[in-house]
């Protein structure tokens, strides 16, 4: 038995490394959500003050950041060999020791019985959360070995929600509680959200947090980023270290001399992994 458990934790490390390597890009480059537009109508919810926003309050919220509501669709494909899912669920959930937790799963009535969904903390980007989707039953409507290009379309959009709900705890904390339940995505991978609930709170500080941040893992700091002109003319873009900088990071430490790399780790570092 130890020694089951004992592969399981490095089972588990190898995949954690290797969605961090990864490394995809967090929303596609066309992608700009209206931030300040969701801040107000939350502040103007908070200010009455209320705790649950009007069915229009949550279609306005969920349109800035491209995420579609209307009606249940008049047709959902259901041909022979189509990877087209049901009524599928995903949403946020506040964890007073983790902060926001982003779900999804099987939906509609099935939510409650079904016992099949998954869970991550915020913030995501489009690799975990296609990893957040592998971890459910429903997942396997979309992941057969036959995989066509209509269930990488259906996964991408699934995931693209995700990372939106995710990227709304990260920049709007008073948002706590979101339920999309049911949403639907067809052949095409078009999103439409039939039925939502979002709940607010002013936000609290959080002992080792900035501001009134309530994430556990402090998301990549993008604004930190910069191109630099040397007076030679050279250019440089700098940014903050990431996982897939590893390689690069060893192959320079390679080329500097052992009294370099005393004056810098005050120690004769001579290996340097991951760990």
């Amino acid at each position: 038995m130890e020694a089951v458990r004992a592969f399981m934790y490095v089972a588990r490390y190898s995949e954690a490394k290797k969605l961090l390597m990864a490394n995809p890009p967090s929303f596609p480059a066309d992608f700009t959500p209206h931030t300040e537009v969701a801040r107000a109508i939350v502040a103007n919810v908070l200010a009455e003050p209320r705790t649950w926003l009007e069915t229009s309050e949550c279609r306005d919220v969920l349109a800035t950041y491209d995420i579609a509501t209307g009606p249940v669709p008049s047709t959902i494909p259901r041909k022979a060999g189509s990877k087209v899912p049901g009524a599928l669920f995903a949403g946020l959930a506040d964890n007073p020791i983790f902060g926001p937790v982003v779900v999804f799963g099987l939906g509609g009535s099935a939510v409650d019985f079904a016992d099949d969904y998954g869970l991550d903390l915020a913030p995501l980007d489009l690799n975990l959360a296609e990893a957040l989707i592998e971890r459910t039953r429903i997942s396997r409507l979309f992941r057969d070995a036959d995989e066509n290009e209509q269930s990488r379309r259906i996964r991408h959009a699934i995931a693209l929600v995700l990372v939106k709900l995710a990227q709304l705890a990260v920049e709007i904390p008073e948002i706590r509680e979101i339920d999309l339940n049911p949403f639907y995505v067809d052949e095409g991978g078009n999103v439409t959200v039939t039925d939502m609930r979002i709940a607010a709170a002013p936000p609290n500080i959080v002992p080792g947090r900035l501001a009134t941040s309530r994430l556990a893992i402090r998301p990549y700091p993008k604004e930190w980023e910069r191109s630099l002109e040397l007076k030679d003319g050279r250019r440089f873009f700098v940014h903050p270290v990431r996982p897939d900088d590893e390689d690069s990071l060893k192959a320079f430490f390679e080329t500097v001399s052992a009294e370099d790399l005393r004056l810098r780790f005050f120690a004769p570092v001579r290996d340097f992994s991951s760990a």
